[in-house]
């Protein structure tokens, strides 16, 4: 054995026991349970096998192939699936760039109103403990969305997050690490934002929300407010092993919904490869279309 292949063994072992995880590169399958309001709402499974991984949700599949830089959504009861690669990035970044555009001449036209602000407060607790064999740490997370008084999109709310999040590194060339440290866009999944997007009631129409999504302007039929996203980066979440977040509406101490995202098992164990392809007889739709 060589000085180079020595060398290469050592750093390997010294970066296993620096991540905390039992087999960094083996094949992982990772059962998580959803509950809202306390009542079973879904199991998902996620799978990880070199640079691919998948994420299942009975009937809705995704796939990303990283060694390709695409994902796959697959909707296994209707047997179709659609691909997020390359080109169809590129075909979409006129579409996306003419939308904001659009947005922005049509907030012009309105009244201008306030402002809409979404702040995000991340706070390492200290606390460690050992979980599924990795060692996990709690994050408590607060996020609150509030407008100013001229604006006309009148709403408050405030979301509690405390979870044990561990980071489970993994093989993917597209984001080494699944924590969500590093994702891209088609792996949003793996981004741990508290229940993800925030929506708030639309004031011309009772029965609709409109989510805060990249946009900067919230519009009604006659006036536009504007929105600024307030991130705090300060501590970083991991992969939830157990998360809980409770949201509340204004200073109301009643919450208005609570959601946990719990791991209720992680096994070891050579996966088949065709977990992260497109099974054979599916057909294939345009982006954006296989849920229509």
């Amino acid at each position: 054995m060589n000085m180079t292949s020595s060398l290469r063994i050592i750093i390997t072992a010294i970066v296993m026991v620096l991540s905390g995880t039992p087999a960094a590169f083996a094949d992982l399958k990772i059962s998580v349970k959803d509950t809202f309001n306390g009542v079973a709402a879904s199991e998902r499974l996620f799978y990880f096998k070199g640079s691919r991984s998948r994420e299942e949700s009975s009937p809705t599949a995704f796939i990303f192939q990283c060694d390709l830089r695409q994902s796959i959504s697959i909707d296994q009861q209707r047997r179709k699936y659609e691909v997020n690669d390359e080109q169809v990035r590129r075909e979409l970044q006129p579409v996306n760039e003419r939308l904001r555009a659009k947005v922005e001449r049509e907030a012009l036209t309105r009244q201008r109103g306030g402002v809409i602000t979404l702040t995000t407060m991340v706070q390492d607790t200290g606390e460690r403990r050992e979980m599924f064999g990795y060692t996990a740490r709690r994050i408590k997370t607060t996020q609150v969305l509030e407008t100013s008084p001229d604006a006309c999109s009148q709403y408050r709310e405030r979301r509690e997050t405390d979870g044990w999040y561990a980071d489970i590194l993994y093989g993917l060339s597209c984001s080494p690490d699944i924590s969500g440290t590093d994702p891209t866009d088609e792996e949003l999944n793996y981004r741990q934002a508290a229940m993800g997007m925030f929506a708030i009631p639309d004031p011309t129409n009772k029965r609709s929300s409109v989510a805060l999504g990249w946009l900067p302007y919230r519009i009604t039929k006659t006036c536009a407010d504007e929105i600024r996203i307030k991130p705090d980066h300060g501590a970083r979440w991991g992969f939830p092993l157990t998360e809980t977040t409770t949201a509340f509406a204004g200073d109301s101490p009643q919450p208005l919904r609570t959601v946990t995202r719990e791991v209720t098992a992680i096994t070891n164990g050579e996966l088949d490869a065709a977990l992260f392809e497109v099974p054979p007889g599916y057909r294939r739709v345009k982006y954006g279309s296989l849920f229509n």
